[in-house]
């Protein structure tokens, strides 16, 4: 806008001086040679054709750019015709002709060689500016910077040799404000569309833009200069031809040795700030607390910082070049139209948490920050990827909710057993009103009466009632206790005694024990639990026509590293304890089962209560233990009961714990 304003004031200041017949406005400079006023008009019509393609302009005003620009060109390639053949075309006294043969008889309104060249130069940029567009940009700036050094050159020429100089003759130079305006335009032309071509030189952050911006305007610009001046100097008699061409030089090679020793100095300081930034960049890449790794838009690890490579336990040359997604776990991620979104920009980042596998085979946890590096062009380069290793919060996420879940279960079972407890005891005095008054009943009967029987079948009925209160109090850890320090290998002996004389000859019980494991317990009711636990085993091999039960009794060392959900209520604190286990070799349970072992009245058996394992859990926790599970259906099941080990004060004389 400010070149083709420029350019059509100085134009329209022309053809106001034809117009009024005023000399110091065609030439600017009194007795220099005038702008003639087809040069003029052709000026304020370039002005209008830089103004109509500046920016994005529509199509209708490029096209109409590229008519007056065509119309321009036509004139300046007609001026170097006339120039060649020595003719003078109607077209140079269109305008003002009584004021142009006054001034010039011999070539009336005929502009100068180097003018028409000119005119044809910037002509022919605009056209090829406003009708191919990008296309060929370079030629149309080309062609302006041609018409931009014959303007310079004309310029100095003009400040040489107008000064009481006008000549009739055809000029082969330019008039003073022709070669100013035409320079303006030539400028103007270049300057358009400045993200594109040679211009981006100008654009740039780094030492090119820099060099670009201060050294190339510079050597442009100072030889024409340093010539207008020299030139003045010899006009006005200050020094000879040869001394003026000898100063022209040195001025010349001394602007431009500066310039470069600046320029020198400017990129001495460019390096030293560039190798600075890039160690601090290399300082933060390798240790930054996060893994950093670059991947091609191939997926090819390009770098990895340290952290990256430790989290994946994998050596950088076995890393360098292979393909990101070979370390995820199931499908890619992210995904291929995840990726292009992130290559066009649509999305800034994407961030994801999946599994990956790590350089030894191992599984990790990770969670991923995607983002896209682009280049100067603003097209994509690679994918900036930032890893966190995220397995421990993962695990204690799991151990938060195992813990969550093993807390509701502890409630749960906790308000059944004030349930049971509540529910037992009140049936019980029932029923020990039932017994009592049915034993009156039938001791006041004559002997031989037939109801003494009928007596004695609700006597059994409510033995057998008392007897599922009894489980029911066992399991709300209702029961008394008569606690007395017991050998829990003796136990686990003779319970499977106990039990061998009722089961099935086709099933094997063996019994492995090892040292004496002392505990502190009531006898009756962990003999009970323990024979709970070997009829169920007897049960789960119930349909098979052989099985093994295997009962163990020991002394082992509890760790955090143990699955929450295999405990009843909960886990045990870490320690030592002794230990009774029940396996069986047979079908094993079902994970849905698992979690309804221990509920009472919840049973998978046809006549089964399901009190069994639940008053087996009850009279261990009342001892201060808990019950571990361990099944795979089709390998067997094995139930643990722990309790603690008792101190040596607590040990009977002479024992050994």
């Amino acid at each position: 806008m400010v070149a083709s304003a420029g350019a059509a004031f100085l134009g329209a200041v022309a053809l106001v001086g034809w117009a009024a017949d005023i000399a110091l406005l065609r030439s600017l400079m009194p007795g220099a040679p005038p702008m003639v006023p087809n040069t003029a008009l052709s000026l304020v019509l370039l002005s209008v054709t830089l103004v109509l393609i500046d920016s994005a302009s529509p199509p209708r005003r490029r096209a109409a750019a590229a008519a007056i620009a065509r119309v321009v060109a036509a004139l300046g390639a007609l001026t170097i015709v006339e120039h060649a053949l020595g003719l003078t075309s109607p077209t140079d006294l269109l305008f003002f002709a009584t004021q142009v043969r006054a001034i010039d008889g011999v070539s009336p309104g005929r502009a100068g060689l180097a003018t028409g060249l000119a005119l044809l130069a910037v002509g022919a940029s605009h056209v090829l500016i406003a009708l191919r567009d990008e296309q060929y940009l370079e030629q149309a700036r080309a062609a302006a910077a041609s018409a931009l050094v014959m303007s310079l050159a004309a310029a100095v020429n003009g400040l040489y040799e107008s000064p009481g100089r006008v000549s009739n003759a055809p000029n082969l130079g330019m008039a003073l404000p022709t070669a100013v305006a035409l320079g303006i335009l030539a400028a103007g032309s270049i300057a358009l569309r400045p993200h594109v071509g040679v211009m981006t030189l100008f654009q740039r952050r780094g030492p090119a833009g820099y060099i670009a911006r201060r050294l190339i305007p510079a050597t442009i610009l100072a030889p024409p200069l340093l010539a207008g001046i020299v030139v003045l100097g010899r006009f006005w008699g200050w020094y000879s031809a040869t001394v003026a061409v000898s100063l022209i030089v040195l001025l010349s090679v001394t602007v431009l040795l500066s310039l470069i020793v600046r320029q020198v100095v400017a990129m001495a300081r460019l390096e030293d700030a560039r190798d600075v930034a890039e160690r601090r960049e290399a300082t933060t890449f390798h240790l930054a607390a996060v893994g950093v790794a670059h991947f091609g838009l191939d997926g090819r690890l390009l770098r990895a910082n340290e952290r990256f490579v430790a989290m994946y336990r994998a050596d950088p040359s076995q890393v360098v070049g292979v393909n990101w997604h070979d370390f995820v776990i199931g499908e890619r991620i992210p995904s291929a139209e995840t990726l292009l979104e992130l290559e066009r920009g649509t999305i800034p980042s994407v961030q994801v948490e999946r599994p990956f596998r790590r350089g030894d085979g191992t599984e990790f946890w990770v969670r991923l920050s995607v983002s896209v590096a682009r280049g100067a062009n603003g097209e994509a380069d690679y994918h900036i990827v930032v890893a966190d290793d995220i397995t421990e919060r993962r695990r204690l996420e799991v151990e938060a909710r195992e813990l969550e879940q093993r807390m509701e279960r502890v409630a749960r079972l906790e308000s059944i057993s004030v349930l049971a407890g509540g529910v037992a005891h009140d049936f019980n005095n029932i029923l020990a009103a039932i017994l009592g008054n049915a034993s009156f009943a039938r001791d006041g009967l004559p002997y031989g009466s037939p109801l003494a029987a009928h007596l004695e079948e609700v006597e059994r009925a409510a033995r057998r009632a008392a007897d599922l209160t009894g489980k029911l109090l066992a399991y709300a850890g209702k029961t008394e206790r008569r606690p007395a320090p017991l050998r829990l290998d003796e136990l686990a002996a003779d319970a499977s005694d106990v039990f061998t004389s009722s089961m099935q000859s086709r099933l094997a019980v063996w019994i492995e024990t090892a040292d004496p494991v002392w505990v502190r317990g009531d006898l009756a009711q962990l003999r009970q639990a323990a024979l709970t636990l070997l009829t169920n085993a007897a049960e789960a091999l119930n349909d098979r026509s052989h099985g093994r039960i295997t009962v163990r009794a020991g002394v082992a060392t509890l760790s955090g590293s143990r699955a929450a959900s295999n405990w009843w209520p909960a886990p045990l604190e870490d320690g030592q304890y002794g230990y009774l286990e029940v396996a069986d070799d047979g079908p094993g349970i079902e994970p849905r089962v698992m979690e309804q072992l221990f509920v009472p009245f919840s049973s998978t058996k046809f006549l089964g209560r399901g009190l069994g394992l639940a008053a087996a859990l009850g009279i261990t926790r009342a001892h201060r233990g808990a019950v571990e599970v361990e099944s795979v259906p089709g390998r067997g099941s094995a139930f643990r009961i722990w309790l603690p080990l008792i101190t040596p004060e607590d040990e009977p004389p002479g024992s050994s714990a």
